[in-house]
């Protein structure tokens, strides 16, 4: 079994184009559990098909339909420094152009959301024919955690922004769903959760397995404690604008940037001490300038980050690095580097070495398989009252699609 449980990304991001903007305004955020399964509270004859007796909500094909129409933008290659207008000469392209089997991509989007519902259905019956299933306590738990999510959210997002709603925040959470349907829809998702951990038990996972899978992705896993000094180039203007120094005060900073690593190498001042008492980044006070940098914890200057990440040993005693970077000076270090090799469990007993990430996350990605094969392998699960009208009125209602065919006369048929 493959253990590429990496996505690369293609070249050329589409976060700064306008199909990514229309995704981000049409489509809630949708938060997945464990697996992708659904829910069963809804006005009866609201289906659009059914499953061993069990009913595919409208509601719960929207919900599939935006997940596939979100991954639409892996499919989409965008060489970087493309212009807007070729951008948008691309995507007319892609929507209206049939593939080799002579679908639409929204064609596909529209029976493929369907195949995901019937497979997670099938994946919950599965489940359950397995003898997998929720005590009372654990169903309670799932509810209380998402009441616990939704309020979280809510109080973060308020703190920032009073405007936003506690109904914004429902459907940042729960998507199209209500959050009565939505803690359904939980408690099926950890019904398979605890069929796939039954799975992961019987995996013989070895150290070349792991080994692969760290090298392939060396900087999603090893990180750089690093430590850093900053003194910034920013000053504000007569409005009280923040903007970049003048070269002669630049020059001034710089010089007390040289000063200060002379000290540092020399011993003269402590550079803990000094992070704490005279940097000038945000919080060094509290942080004494400490970051644990990899591909997913990074310390939000790109020169630090890039520096962090090509780190494959700690420094010396009283090395230093100046960085220069968009805002300021740093003057830095590599406290320490967590590696496959010298990673170890927390004190606390936490399982989360980079052994044990990894060994997990291959585990998770072949108990996802697993489970998905048995639920496509499955007698007896076809779909049956398929609603093909009502599937297609979803579709067109959808503010994703509206979008994608009035913007770039994206296809659904002929």
């Amino acid at each position: 079994m493959s253990t590429e449980i990496k996505k690369k990304k293609k070249t050329g991001s589409l976060d700064n184009n306008k199909f990514v903007a229309i995704l981000a305004v049409s489509l809630a955020v949708i938060v997945v559990f464990v697996s992708v399964l659904s829910v069963v509270l809804v006005t009866s004859g609201n289906f659009v098909a059914k499953l061993n007796g069990q009913k595919l909500y409208n509601y719960e094909y929207v919900h599939y339909l935006n997940a596939e129409l979100a991954d639409i933008s892996e499919e989409i290659d965008i060489p970087e420094g493309t212009s807007d207008e070729k951008a948008v000469e691309i995507y007319k392209e892609y929507f209206t152009k049939k593939d080799e089997n002579g679908k639409y991509a929204l064609q596909l989007c529209q029976e493929n959301a369907l195949e995901e519902l019937r497979i997670f259905k099938a994946s919950y019956q599965l489940a359950l024919d397995k003898g997998f299933k929720l005590t009372s306590e654990e169903a309670d738990n799932v509810e209380a955690n998402v009441d616990y999510m939704i309020n979280y959210y809510y109080s973060v997002y308020q703190q920032y922004d009073s405007s936003i709603t506690y109904e914004d925040v429902l459907q940042y959470v729960c998507g199209e769903m209500s959050a009565k349907q939505y803690k359904e829809y939980a408690k099926q998702d950890t019904v398979i959760a605890k069929y796939m951990d039954s799975m992961k038990e019987k995996y013989d996972i070895t150290e070349a397995e792991m080994r692969k899978v760290y090298d392939e992705n060396v900087n999603d896993y090893r990180t750089a404690k690093v430590q850093k000094f900053f003194l910034s180039t920013m000053t504000t203007d007569k409005d009280g604008k923040s903007v970049a120094m003048k070269d002669a005060e630049k020059a001034d900073v710089k010089a007390k940037i040289d000063d200060y690593l002379a000290k540092f190498k020399s011993g003269e001042l402590k550079f803990e001490e000094t992070i704490k008492s005279k940097s000038e980044e945000t919080n060094a006070a509290k942080s004494a300038g400490i970051s644990t940098i990899n591909n997913g914890s990074l310390s939000g200057d790109t020169k630090v980050d890039e520096w962090a990440l090509k780190k494959e040993k700690a420094d010396a005693e009283n090395v230093y690095e100046v960085i220069e970077a968009e805002k300021g000076y740093y003057i830095i270090r590599c406290n320490e580097v967590e590696d496959f090799d010298n990673s170890v469990d927390s004190e606390e007993g936490a399982n989360d070495s980079i052994k044990n990430t990894i060994k997990a996350e291959i585990a998770t990605e072949r108990a996802t398989k697993q489970m998905r094969d048995e639920a496509l392998a499955a007698k007896g699960y076809d779909l049956s009252n398929i609603k093909d009208e009502k599937i297609a009125e979803l579709f067109e209602e959808n503010k994703t699609v509206s979008s994608l065919v009035s913007d770039y006369g994206a296809k659904i048929s002929d």
